[in-house]
């Protein structure tokens, strides 16, 4: 223990001292020229929802959401989540521009017998922005999303 605190000080000095010589005139690093190579910024709606990692943590969060959302979580005991998470992954992604094509079932097959209210639609939307906070998701593309989700609504209420 004592070691390995010794090294890690150690590394902090030296990641000081090397700092501190970063802007010493003279110094070789200070005349490094500058990068001209930038990884470019996917400003796409897409890009703007982390791509496939960023679609696939909301609805990991999504799936927690709704499991623990008492008005609706009785919906979700015994579901396959995986075909669930990738359902809706898919149709996040395709919503939003990206590289997938939401091939399963109908909203109106799949909600068909649960006979799902209003209030209980409006949970599940809440639960779903809930999902997109929680990886930052901005305002502005949150509401595109919603946009899409209440296109739905006749195919899931009173079903």
């Amino acid at each position: 223990m004592t070691i390995r605190r010794v090294s890690i000080i150690g590394a902090l000095w030296l990641l000081l001292i090397m700092a501190s010589l970063v802007n010493a005139p003279g110094c070789r690093l200070n005349s490094l020229p500058p990068a001209t190579t930038v990884a470019p910024v996917d400003s796409s709606f897409y890009g703007r929802m982390g791509d496939s990692l960023g679609v696939s943590v909301i609805m990991d969060s999504l799936l927690s959401q709704v499991r623990a959302d008492p008005a609706i979580s009785h919906y979700f005991t015994g579901i396959d989540t995986t075909a669930f998470k990738i359902g809706m992954a898919a149709q996040l992604c395709q919503w939003v521009g990206g590289p997938c094509t939401y091939a399963g079932p109908s909203m109106d097959s799949v909600h068909r017998g649960l006979d799902i209210d209003t209030a209980q639609f409006n949970a599940f939307i809440s639960d779903y922005l809930n999902a997109m906070n929680s990886v930052g998701v901005a305002d502005s593309d949150q509401n595109r999303v919603l946009t899409y989700l209440v296109s739905y609504e006749n195919e899931i209420v009173g079903k």
